[in-house]
């Protein structure tokens, strides 16, 4: 007999529910981010809180905090279970967050609109990657296959040059709104996709890995804001600076969270 609960559970699990959600969700963003119009990096975005100098390294707290996401990424690299479908994502992604590292302390050396490219196209890839993954574990495992994986890259690739189209990224050409959507969708969807369970399938991360990775990138988000404030505040460690230590912790979460090997057997 199907009782009421069972067939609630299925419709959870149905991976056809899940794709028309993720797409009307995507384009609900999507529609939200045109009708904003135009967004451009913010006036005095270069102007980060901590100006110190150590051991000949200017900006010192904001360009040596990079140095966990090295870390970080080496060791996600190392536990990505070779049986998972999604392996291929999440090696894009943990060789993106190692990347990052080179990336964000090149910008922050000298703040530059150029060096914010640089510093963001690793980060847009990882995001791009990312979603990859949770899409291919939580509703389609094709979304980790190398073409869709390629195109995703491509995509977060092309979200930074379009935004860097411009002289000056605060200028009146400069368009934040598709790396924005890179960084928004994760923080939307994952959540709303946990709600509805695991899928039926190749699940490599729990939904606590889950949920503790996106409140610790929340958080980061926040101290990112809270630059100055944190700053003067402490008279020692920027937001910026507590802001990487985030994230890096954040990727963190995903790199144990990774199960394994003997549970794949």
């Amino acid at each position: 007999m199907i009782t009421q609960s069972s067939t609630a559970s299925a419709a959870r699990r149905d991976p056809v529910r899940r794709v028309r959600l993720v797409a009307l969700l995507t384009a609900a963003l999507v529609v939200a981010l045109l009708a904003a119009g135009p967004i451009a990096l913010p006036a005095g975005y270069h102007d980060f809180a901590d100006r110190r100098v150590l051991f000949g390294i200017p900006h010192a707290g904001d360009v040596l905090s990079n140095l966990p996401f090295l870390l970080v990424g080496l060791i996600g690299l190392a536990r990505v279970p070779q049986q998972s479908r999604a392996r291929d994502a999440w090696r894009v992604f943990f060789s993106c967050i190692a990347l990052t590292s080179i990336g964000s302390a090149y910008y922050h050396w000298t703040p530059s609109d150029l060096g914010l490219a640089v510093d963001r196209v690793p980060i847009a890839m990882a995001c791009a990657a990312l979603i990859c993954a949770f899409i291919a574990e939580r509703v389609d495992g094709r979304a980790a296959h190398r073409p869709v994986l390629v195109l995703a890259l491509l995509a977060a690739l092309l979200s930074v040059l379009y935004a860097f189209h411009s002289p000056a990224w605060s200028g009146p050409g400069g368009d934040l709104r598709p790396y924005l959507l890179l960084q928004i969708w994760p923080l939307l969807l994952i959540p709303l996709l946990l709600l509805l369970g695991p899928r039926v399938g190749d699940r490599v991360l729990s939904n606590g890995s889950w949920l503790i990775a996106l409140l610790l990138y929340l958080l980061a988000k926040a101290f990112e804001v809270a630059d100055q404030a944190v700053w003067l505040a402490t008279g020692f460690i920027s937001g910026h600076t507590v802001k990487h230590l985030l994230a890096a912790a954040a990727a963190l979460a995903f790199a144990l969270g990774m199960p394994r090997a003997s549970a794949w057997r």
